[in-house]
């Protein structure tokens, strides 16, 4: 990781002294530090790095094989808790600047994640990666490590007319369209004017697009929205009956 201090250790012969050569990315090869091995000719040292770096040792006219660390980036993600399905959204994060990610996704129906795309990190080493909603989907990221997990639920969607014409009839019939998870239960409240709210009816969305649609027989304003199984709402959508 970024920062670390690393301990190299290694065997010599005993209290010999030991030269630890470090060499990186922004620095030719110098001498990091001397330390003396013990009885045993066992020895240790502490060195810190920033990125690259490459080390050997050298003792009583010896020189060791060279050993290279490279600094891992941790790949963080965020994403929206909910988008209504269809619509555009993106998963965004940090990782090594230039690094090109793998995003890996899985379905409520699906035993285990696959991968969807991959995307590269800006200079900064900040990525975005644009996705339609289609389902509630759960995903990770993988870079130098891997992000933890996520998972985008599917928003309940409601639609309905603004105003309907009684044409005569004492009553009128509102129809509330939307989507939903796909194959999900679909709860409908109303609420008439002055009253609270209510549950009015059930209905299962679409398993194939998510689509829901429900009928309503209705003689005074009235309030509706939508909850589904991911226990969202809506936007409550008022319908005006007039003459």
């Amino acid at each position: 990781m970024a920062g670390r201090a690393i301990t190299l250790t290694g065997t010599a012969p005993a209290h010999a002294s030991v030269a630890v050569h470090l060499r990186s990315e922004v620095r030719a090869p110098f001498v990091a530090s001397v330390v003396t091995a013990n009885a045993s000719g066992r020895w240790s040292v502490r060195v810190g790095f920033a990125r690259w770096a490459q080390y050997w040792a050298a003792a009583s006219g010896q020189t060791s094989q060279r050993t290279s660390t490279n600094r891992l980036y941790p790949t963080t993600l965020r994403a929206p808790a909910r988008v209504t399905r269809g619509a555009l959204y993106s998963i965004t994060g940090t990782t090594r600047p230039g690094r090109t990610l793998t995003v890996y996704g899985k379905t409520r129906r699906q035993s285990g994640y696959r991968a969807l795309s991959t995307v590269r990190a800006d200079a900064h080493g900040r990525y975005a990666a644009r996705r339609y909603l289609t389902e509630d989907l759960s995903y990770r990221v993988v870079g130098d490590m891997s992000s933890s997990y996520a998972m985008t639920r599917v928003q309940v969607s409601s639609h309905a007319p603004a105003r309907v014409r009684r044409s005569g009839k004492a009553t009128v019939v509102v129809t509330v369209t939307g989507h939903a998870t796909p194959q999900s239960r679909v709860e409908l409240y109303t609420q008439p004017y002055g009253h609270r709210w209510r549950v009015s009816r059930t209905t299962t969305a679409s398993a194939s697009t998510g689509a829901w649609s429900a009928s309503f027989t209705g003689s005074y304003d009235t309030a509706y929205l939508a909850k589904d199984a991911n226990r969202t709402a809506s936007p409550s959508r008022w319908v005006q009956i007039r003459p």
